[in-house]
C-alpha cells in the first residue's frame, strides 16, 4: 500500500507527473485508478497478492471547470478567415454547419456527400445510428471549393474522385511552400489542431478546445435563432437535440449550458428587496385576516 500511495501521489507519481507542465487531471487519474483497481482485484483473486492495495486510494475530485468557450456567428466567420489552409477552413466549416463530433467528421468519405441532393450521410459513432445531415448554403459553397482543391493535386476531376477517399484526410504541410500533401486513404488523427490553430490566431485560449467548441457554439446559435423566431423553448430544445444527435433534451440543455431557473433567480433577486418584501407580504396577510375576524365577530353580534 505504501508503494502504491507513492506511485499515485508521490513527487514523481502518477498524479503529479507533469504533462506539458501541468499535473494529470482528475479525470485522467481516475481512469488510471480504475484500471489498477481492476488489475489488483484480478491479482487478488488468483492469490498473487493478499489484498488489493488500491482500495485505500480514493477518487480525486474534479477541478473547478472554467466556462466553456462559445463563439457567436461573427466570430465563426472570422475563424474561417484565420484558417491557414483550405483543409483547415473546410473542416471548421463542416463542423459549424453539421454539429458533428470530431470522430464522426473524420470518418466521412467522398461517397457520403451528395452535392446534388444537398445531404451528407453520416454514422453517429456513439449510437451507431445513421443520420442524413442537410447541407446549408454556406457549407455548399465551402464544399465545392474544397472538392475542387482536393481533386487538383490528385490529378482527377471532382466527378472522378473515389468514394472511399476521406473527406477530411490526413495531410503534410510542405514547409515554406505552403503546399499540402494530401493522403486520401488516411484518416486525420489530430483533428483538434484544425480548430486550435485558427483560435490561437484570433487570440483565444486553445487548451481543451477543438471541434466540440464549434459544435457547442453552433448549437447555441441554432437554439437562440429558433427561440427568437417565435419557437417555444421546449420545441427549440427538441430541434437542437436532433441537430446534436443527443438522446434527450436534458443532455442538450446541459451541453448548451442553459439554466432558465438560474436566470429567473438572478432577475428576481439582483438588487431587489428580498426579506423585507416578504415581511411586508406577511404583515399585509396578517392584517387582512385580522380584519376578516373583526367583521365576523361584528356579524355574529348583529345576529
Amino acid at each position: 500500500p505504501a508503494f502504491v500511495e507513492e506511485f499515485c501521489f508521490g513527487p514523481k507519481g502518477l498524479r503529479q507527473s507533469a504533462h506539458r507542465g501541468r499535473p494529470m487531471t482528475a479525470a485522467g487519474f481516475n481512469r488510471y485508478r480504475s484500471v489498477l483497481l481492476g488489475f489488483f482485484g484480478y491479482a487478488e483473486t488468483l492469490g498473487w497478492v493478499s489484498a488489493n492495495p488500491m482500495r485505500s486510494i480514493g477518487k480525486v475530485k474534479n477541478e473547478e471547470s472554467r466556462p466553456k468557450l462559445l463563439l457567436n456567428a461573427s466570430e465563426m466567420f472570422e475563424l474561417l478567415e484565420h484558417a491557414c489552409n483550405p483543409l483547415e477552413r473546410f473542416a471548421c466549416a463542416l463542423a459549424m454547419n453539421t454539429g458533428l463530433r470530431a470522430a464522426d467528421l473524420t470518418r466521412l468519405t467522398v461517397f457520403d456527400v451528395s452535392v446534388a441532393s444537398g445531404m451528407i450521410q453520416t454514422q453517429i459513432r456513439k449510437t451507431s445510428k445513421y443520420d442524413m445531415k442537410p447541407v446549408t448554403l454556406e457549407l455548399h459553397n465551402e464544399l465545392l471549393r474544397w472538392l475542387t482543391f482536393y481533386a487538383e493535386p490528385m490529378r482527377v476531376t471532382r466527378s472522378e474522385m473515389p468514394g472511399e477517399w476521406f473527406l477530411v484526410p490526413s495531410y503534410y504541410n510542405a514547409g515554406r511552400t505552403g503546399r499540402l500533401r494530401l493522403y486520401p486513404d488516411r484518416r486525420h488523427q489530430t483533428p483538434y489542431r484544425l480548430v486550435q490553430r485558427p483560435l490561437a490566431r484570433m487570440g483565444y485560449p486553445t487548451r481543451q478546445e477543438g471541434f466540440h467548441t464549434l459544435r457547442r457554439s453552433s448549437a447555441r446559435i441554432f437554439f437562440e435563432t429558433l427561440r427568437d423566431a417565435g419557437d417555444g423553448r421546449d420545441h427549440a430544445l427538441m430541434v437542437v437535440q436532433d441537430f446534436l444527435n443527443h438522446s434527450s433534451t436534458v443532455q442538450t440543455q446541459r451541453y448548451l449550458g442553459l439554466n432558465e431557473e438560474r436566470a429567473i433567480r438572478d432577475h428576481l433577486l439582483k438588487g431587489q428587496a428580498f426579506l423585507s418584501k416578504a415581511r411586508e407580504v406577511e404583515q399585509q396577510r396578517a392584517a387582512g385576516s385580522q380584519k376578516v375576524g373583526q367583521i365576523g365577530s361584528r356579524d355574529s353580534r348583529a345576529v
